[in-house]
């Protein structure tokens, strides 16, 4: 398991997004460091808890400015943000149910489909969001 830390090549150039997006990072990073550090689980469930409530909350807004916009793409990109939401809700369901592994596979998911999901599907409209004055 490796730390995710904010990296330059993660910006999309929309500033109102990347500040949710280095924010979701350092909730990923509390994440791991709670996990390994030994936080008590309580910490490190209210941790995850803030972090899909966070991310929840950043799909909406950019699906939000994505449809007042008309965002070509707008379909295709709700369709990741459901997918990774219904993947977030079952690795509640076996947090809640006490499935000890979950924080470090959460941990894992988080790190790997977001880096993922910046480089490939949110740079996407970085260009298109400035070109309509978006910041």
């Amino acid at each position: 398991m490796s730390l995710i830390k904010w990296r330059d090549s993660f910006a999309t150039g929309v500033e109102r997004f990347d500040s949710d997006h280095r924010r979701i990072v350092e909730m990923i990073a509390e994440l791991y460091t709670g996990i390994t550090g030994g936080a008590d689980k309580k910490k490190i469930e209210r941790t995850i808890t803030e972090l899909i409530s966070y991310t929840k909350y950043h799909f909406t807004n950019e699906e939000e400015h994505m449809r007042l916009h008309d965002f070509p793409k707008r379909a295709e990109h709700r369709i990741e943000h459901e997918d990774f939401k219904l993947k977030l809700a079952e690795m509640q369901k076996k947090l809640e149910q006490g499935d000890r592994e979950v924080p470090r596979q959460l941990y894992t998911l988080l790190r790997d489909w977001f880096s993922h999901h910046i480089m490939e599907v949110d740079r996407q409209y970085g260009s298109f969001f400035l070109e309509k004055g978006v910041r």
